[in-house]
């Protein structure tokens, strides 16, 4: 009976092993697939606050920057304000995405001054691409992005627009 008992112990030790093993292996393969796919610009579908459909179609020919955010995120807080701060930033497009409804954004965008910059818009992402397209897990992540659409370069945490326009310089593309 203890060769059994000890025999049924040491089965589910080892399949609780493989279990966890092939959950991390699963999760470095979803990594590796998103970091493949970010690697040019993904297709996606955003919503500006007037409700129209923005697409990677609608990039003007310039670099973007694109910030996913909270606006109840302190940190996200602190994005905007130094973007709403920062002028001469017109060689950059500045696209901030939220799930967040469109009155919300409305008056985030008010609060932080953003609604005045021709260069910056927010828009809703309602299907959650921040997550399910881009891999975003934290607030804010941001991606720049070269006016061809490959990735220059991905943030976690606030970033200033300072170091975003100076990796946008030494890029190489």
């Amino acid at each position: 009976m203890k060769i059994l008992l000890r025999t049924f112990g040491i089965v589910i030790i080892i399949s609780l092993l493989g279990f966890l093993s092939y959950g991390i292996y699963k999760k470095k393969e979803e990594k590796l697939d998103v970091k493949k796919r970010m690697e040019s610009l993904p297709a996606f579908s955003f919503n500006s606050l007037k409700g129209e459909n923005v697409t990677r179609n609608d990039i003007t020919g310039s670099p973007l920057w694109l910030i996913f955010f909270h606006s109840d995120c302190e940190y996200c807080q602190m994005q905007a304000e130094n973007i709403g701060k920062t002028i001469n930033a017109n060689a950059l497009q500045v696209w901030m995405v939220s799930p967040e409804p469109v009155d919300s954004l409305f008056a985030f965008s008010k609060k932080y001054k953003l609604n005045g910059l021709s260069h910056v818009k927010l828009l809703n992402d309602k299907h959650d691409a921040g997550y399910h397209t881009f891999g975003v897990t934290s607030s804010p992540s941001s991606f720049l992005y070269s006016s061809g659409g490959t990735l220059i370069k991905s943030y976690k945490g606030v970033v200033k627009m300072e170091t975003v326009l100076k990796d946008l310089k030494t890029a190489s593309f």
